[in-house]
């Protein structure tokens, strides 16, 4: 059913003024004459406002392009009725247009039309261009339903680029103009309480020339559904088009916010221990019916030192590096959808810092829609100082090297503690260099390195901006045992002696790793193969030490610990029923304590060695660090052959951490068989500096440069 009157009437703006341009005795050559006629016509209905003497088709623009699109000419169209102007000849194109492409309103039709023609020398060009409607005319009609159920109702309408939008109240009845397109809609009815539904069809696809008549009503019983009726007249073919929107698609006219479960809010308080996530979600949900287009996060508060947090950033369209700050300190956000998007702020809260007006702060989201529509949300911060404790620091905590020291929350989150220093009394802190030793979920006990041996330290927890009160200790020595680099021994002789014939007795050197009885700390084994009672002949067979000296690494003596087989009857080539003893060097007296008082504890023991290996044997190496007779660290070496020297370090493991040392017992040995050590006849040896012998032995290990390690 044709509902509105429609015709093509064209109408003639300006005749189609064909001017009688006659030659004169001008000589043309490369031009020529033109002469131009412009008209517009547009289609008449009962609802467009322009008739033929709104306008005056001399204030049309004309332009003048050549052959490669370059404009050379324009004027108004006035300027050159009825004349004619000359151009070189050619292709040219001419462009005549009224009005403003881009713009929207009730007061912006835009004609545009144009023509293509080529220039002759020498002759006169007639050339016509009609110019016609080339924006959108829109019209709205608003159906009894809407009327009669609500106090007021208005259509929104726009397109990307567009200058300005067409906003349709209640009692408009002019149409309207727009550019041709996408066009957006938003539609918004108050009831007579006050409430605002917007609702948003989906675009309207709208041609140069459309007019486009919108009957819009609610549906009847169901209010919650509104029906778009849309009639488009594009002067010859009526299209129809009804468009439903569903009840989903109703929501908020503006942006607006869901936070903890309560809607309609624009602001809320968080509290918060510093440095602690909140147990409930922080998540800001955000619904916008006219699709987020900006969502601005404006900052007011403290952020940990270093972090370069911007005052104010659009979470949409911000640099890619300045939005992965934001992410990295806890902040989420997903607008993948336009219309309900969510800014999180739950992990950020632990890194909100106390600032110096005692731990307040506040952060805006500015949400912008696609109409330009502004809603904010306020996020006020109250961060609380956490409490934080230093448990006491006893003589066992503290090493010669090292201190272990525990700190504790009972608010806070145990993550974030950390210890200070003070080596001047508590004048200057500094954080020391500390390794996590244990943690709970309220405390965490840290080992500080790096400290200086008799040195007195204070110490005191740290937890963000929080400190606790301190606590001072003092590390023990870094002590060493004496004679560590076996330069001074004690050598003797002992008698070797033939019970017939008594002038045939012989003198034997034997050794003790210590310069006199009063400066012992080493002992050795030697007296289990060196007593008196052996006949004269093949002796070094029948009675010979397993420890003495040779000349060290890089000092002038080292300790040499054999293995020795002896007998009474031994001669070079046989030892009938021996004694067999692996070589032993240890702190200590032989028969006695094997521990030296020592108030130190060393993480290790290092040594330079050699080894002489007899078939498959090891050397070993025992080292106890003792506590008032209770064992707290041990540490244990077996090692093979060496070609050279070289350097070995024993680790001591402490299961005892809560004492302090009082003894420690080292012990090399220079087999670790657990029976017979595995031994040869006849081996040539050199020992005590610079002699030679031959003896039955096995493995010859040699040991230099003892040192305690912290």
């Amino acid at each position: 059913m044709e509902r509105y009157r429609k015709g093509c009437i064209s109408m003639l703006l300006s005749a189609l003024l064909l001017v009688s341009c006659g030659k004169d005795e001008y000589d043309f050559k490369e031009e020529g004459e033109v002469c131009f006629a412009l008209s517009a016509e547009y289609v008449t209905s009962a609802v467009k406002s322009y008739s033929e003497g709104d306008f005056s088709i001399d204030d049309f623009t004309l332009e003048i392009f050549n052959e490669e699109g370059v404009k050379i000419k324009r004027w108004k169209y006035g300027e050159i009725k009825n004349e004619s102007v000359r151009l070189n000849a050619g292709y040219k194109k001419a462009v005549a247009f009224y009005g403003d492409s881009l713009a929207a309103g009730f007061d912006v039709i835009y004609f545009a039309g144009e023509s293509e023609f080529t220039v002759a020398g020498q002759s006169t060009t007639p050339v016509s261009i009609t110019c016609r409607q080339s924006n959108v005319e829109i019209a709205v009609e608003w159906g009894e339903y809407i009327r009669r159920d609500y106090s007021d109702f208005t259509l929104r309408m726009r397109r990307d680029g567009a200058k300005g939008e067409l906003l349709f109240g209640k009692e408009e009845k002019r149409s309207g103009y727009i550019p041709a397109g996408e066009l957006e809609m938003e539609i918004t009815l108050t009831d007579n309480g006050g409430k605002s539904r917007t609702y948003s069809p989906q675009p309207l696809q709208a041609a140069p020339n459309d007019f486009i008549k919108l009957t819009i009503d609610t549906k009847e019983p169901d209010p919650e559904q509104t029906e778009l009726s849309i009639e488009i007249d594009r002067t010859t073919v009526d299209f129809t088009e009804e468009i439903t929107i569903p009840a989903i698609l109703v929501a908020k006219a503006a942006p607006s916010f869901t936070f903890r479960g309560a809607a309609e809010q624009s602001s809320a308080s968080v509290s918060a221990v510093e440095g602690t996530t909140p147990e409930e979600s922080l998540k800001l949900e955000i619904s916008a019916p006219g699709y987020v287009k900006s969502c601005e996060l404006v900052s007011e508060v403290t952020m940990p030192s270093g972090v370069e947090w911007p005052a104010s950033i659009d979470l949409l369209g911000a640099e890619t590096e300045k939005l992965a700050v934001l992410k990295e300190q806890g902040l989420a956000w997903d607008f993948s959808d336009g219309r309900n998007a969510y800014v999180d702020f739950s992990a950020l809260v632990k890194n909100l810092r106390i600032d110096g007006a005692g731990g307040t702060g506040k952060m805006t989201l500015k949400v912008t829609d696609g109409k330009g529509k502004e809603e904010s949300f306020v996020l006020d911060f109250a961060i609380a100082e956490a409490d934080v404790s230093l448990a006491e620091v006893h003589d066992y905590d503290m090493w010669a090297k090292k201190a272990y020291v525990t700190v504790s929350t009972e608010t806070g989150d145990a993550s974030n503690l950390s210890v200070e220093m003070s080596a001047d009394g508590g004048l200057n802190w500094t954080t020391p260099k500390m390794n996590e030793v244990s943690s709970d979920a309220s405390s965490k006990r840290f080992e500080i390195t790096g400290l200086a041996p008799e040195t007195s330290y204070n110490f005191r927890g740290a937890y963000l901006s929080t400190r606790s009160a301190d606590a001072a200790g003092t590390t023990e020595a870094a002590a060493q045992v004496p004679n560590s680099g076996f330069e001074e021994w004690s050598e003797w002789e002992y008698r070797v002696y033939n019970a017939v014939i008594s002038s045939n007795d012989v003198y034997q050197t034997n050794y003790g790793p210590y310069a006199s009885s009063d400066s012992k700390w080493w002992d050795c084994n030697n007296s289990e193969t060196t007593p008196e009672d052996r006949t004269i002949s093949n002796y070094t067979y029948k009675s010979f030490p397993m420890v003495t000296y040779v000349p060290g690494n890089g000092s002038s003596r080292a300790a040499q610990i054999m293995t020795i087989a002896i007998s009474n009857y031994a001669i070079s080539s046989t030892a009938p029923f021996p004694t067999v003893c692996a070589g032993r060097l240890f702190s200590g007296d032989y028969g006695g304590q094997n521990s030296r008082p020592f108030a130190s504890r060393p993480s290790a023991i290092s040594f330079d060695y050699k080894y002489v290996q007899h078939e498959s044997d090891k050397f070993k190496v025992n080292v106890t660090v003792w506590s008032s007779g209770t064992a707290i660290g041990t540490g244990t070496l077996e090692e093979a052959a060496s070609s050279g020297w070289e350097t070995a370090n024993v680790e001591i493991v402490y299961s005892d951490t809560a004492k302090t040392a009082t003894d420690i017992s080292v012990e090399f040995s220079s087999s670790s068989a657990g029976g017979t050590p595995p031994w040869k006849y006849n081996q040539s040896i050199t020992y005590g500096g610079d002699k030679t012998a031959s003896v039955h032995g096995g493995s010859i290990l040699t040991v230099d440069n003892l040192e305690m390690v912290y």
